[in-house]
């Protein structure tokens, strides 16, 4: 935690409000927990839980989810936050995807898309994800009025994976792809969330209105 959290980021005023991952699980899952009352900086309360902003009256709720074990807990659990939130939107933060050109499809991949979009679709609008070690954006449309839109931003590590060969295995175009180093803004309003995805070679900027899933520019 020192090496690789505060060392880096003890300068930044700002709270980290961290997703498990992966690669928690092969070690010390519950670490990452009980961290959070080591350093204010890094918040983890649970493998999975809310966090509504402002909490006052909030714009938005961010779910930050456990995507490494999507079981019929953490599925009761998301229908109650879900159905007892009245924030103009519903963020999903998760370590994996549930979509995405990937060089596999990892089980807890499908395990993950497989509790979301059939019980869940239609209740959130964006889901924020990294785990795949590159940039992409796509605007799912999966019948039956599930649309939401999957932003991956795994460019912070020190290994890239370029993925595109597997972009035309899945018949889609995503409306955006990139390998290079760089991290996500994102200024949520009422009406809409502008982001942008930002990499050493440039910046990509796209808006998501409410009820309206605009393409990126």
């Amino acid at each position: 935690f020192q090496k690789y959290f505060a060392d880096y980021y003890s300068e930044i005023d700002a709270p980290f409000y961290v997703a498990i991952g992966n690669h928690d699980y092969t070690l010390n899952e519950q670490a990452q927990v009980e961290y959070s009352a080591l350093n204010s900086q890094w918040i983890m309360p649970a493998l999975y839980y809310s966090h509504k902003h402002p909490e006052s009256n909030p714009i938005a709720d961010f779910i930050v989810l456990d995507s490494d074990l999507p079981n019929t807990t953490q599925s009761l659990w998301l229908d109650d936050v879900l159905r007892k939130s009245h924030a103009n939107w519903q963020i999903l933060c998760a370590h994996h995807q549930i979509f995405a050109a990937s060089v596999d499809q990892e089980m807890a991949v499908e395990g993950f898309h497989n509790m979301l979009v059939p019980n869940f679709c239609g209740r959130f609008q964006i889901i924020i994800s990294g785990h795949e070690h590159n940039k992409q954006v796509w605007q799912m449309d999966e019948g039956n009025g599930c649309k939401y839109k999957q932003i991956i931003i795994g460019t912070g590590g020190h290994l890239l994976f370029d993925t595109r060969q597997f972009i035309a295995q899945t018949g889609l175009t995503p409306d955006y792809y990139s390998t290079n180093f760089g991290f996500g803004y994102f200024e949520v309003r009422s009406d809409r969330i502008n982001y942008q995805l930002i990499s050493v070679t440039g910046t990509m900027a796209g808006t998501l209105e409410e009820g309206i899933l605009t393409d990126v520019t």
